[in-house]
């Protein structure tokens, strides 16, 4: 029987990166190194080496026999059980690597094969092949599903849409009815008011988005509407800043809009000339900032019949919306009234 392996062939062994089998003469494992212990499990000192071969005995004997009488590497192969077949390099080492100095031993150093290398590319890119296959089948499921939410979203937008358009037809249809001149101007500012909202719900309707509409058609929009009120001619100019207008925002800045036209239509119109209004909506120090003006009499006592207290009550709709908003409203008098609206520009999550 041979002794125990010497302390520096061990080390020798351990520094080994490839998987490395110390033999005795019988072809009993004397030695694994951490690598065969990795590949092979642990505890293999003392097993057979042929009980790890998964092929004809014999010829694993042969070649353990011939490494026995070469100091000089011979190329073999062996087939692990559990891993496939590995290239063999094996020689004689010598005297002095068991500790008793008896016996002869043998260094069987493996590297896995080409045949087993590619087994291995094999396996991994038919792994990977399904892994795709999955992720593939999982985003044709996602992008479904996104397309049937946005089929919803457009059937909702549309039904909401011709609901408000009918709404509105109603109370203009109740306005020309009314036969006191109150109940049609309440009514009249209602059917306004739906109209502004419509609109919104139409731009939305009509984007490719569902979170926030175009800003500059926005306006553009609200300002058409609020022209075909005016009994004379009237010349509106807006100067509007190309952004994205989230939709939380739209249907409570579209009613402050159509207020703020409204009025400057019915009160801004000046002793002579044509009758101007300009809109301008920016984003200033982070506060979207919207201005209505008009170059009518303004909001002073010295509007006819009493008409600079009306005006000025009439905004109360505009106060509780920027409240609800946490925004401000400003009135300037400069050759007629400025409304000055701003509300923060924060993005809704």
């Amino acid at each position: 029987m041979t002794g125990p392996l010497n302390i520096q062939a061990a080390a020798v062994l351990e520094g080994l990166s490839e998987v490395a089998l110390l033999l005795a003469e019988d072809g009993t494992i004397l030695h694994a190194n951490r690598a065969a212990s990795v590949l092979l499990g642990p505890g293999l000192a003392g097993t057979p080496v042929f009980a790890l071969h998964d092929g004809e005995p014999g010829g694993l004997a042969t070649y353990v026999d011939r490494c026995r009488g070469s100091r000089q590497p011979l190329v073999g192969t062996i087939t692990l059980r559990s891993e496939g077949k590995y290239q063999c390099r094996g020689n004689v080492i010598g005297d002095g690597v068991i500790g008793n100095g008896a016996g002869r031993a043998v260094l069987l150093r493996l590297s896995r094969s080409d045949d087993a290398q590619f087994a291995l590319l094999t396996r991994n890119l038919e792994a990977l092949r399904d892994e795709v296959r999955a992720r593939q089948r999982t985003e044709a499921i996602l992008r479904e599903s996104i397309s049937e939410r946005e089929l919803l979203l457009r059937e909702l937008q549309h039904r909401v849409n011709n609901n408000m358009q009918m709404l509105s037809g109603i109370l203009s249809g109740a306005e020309r009815e009314a036969e006191s001149e109150e109940a049609r101007a309440i009514l009249g500012d209602t059917a306004s008011r739906f109209a502004a909202t419509g609109a919104v719900q139409q731009l939305l309707y009509a984007s490719n988005t569902f979170n926030s509409i175009d800003l500059v058609a926005f306006v553009e929009t609200l300002a058409r509407a609020a022209s075909s009120l005016a009994a004379d001619p009237l010349v509106v100019e807006t100067d509007v800043e190309p952004l994205q207008l989230p939709i939380g925002k739209a249907p409570s800045l579209a009613l402050i809009l159509n207020e703020l036209l409204t009025n400057a239509v019915k009160y801004g119109m000046p002793a002579r000339g044509t009758q101007k209004i300009t809109v301008t909506l920016k984003v200033t120090g982070g506060m979207l900032e919207l201005r209505v003006g008009d170059n009518g009499p303004g909001f002073g006592a010295a509007s006819s019949a009493g008409g600079g207290r009306k005006r000025a009550s009439g905004l109360g709709l505009v106060r509780g919306l920027l409240r609800q908003l946490g925004g401000s409203l400003a009135i300037e008098a400069d050759a007629g009234a400025r409304c000055v609206v701003r509300i923060s520009h924060a993005q809704e999550d």
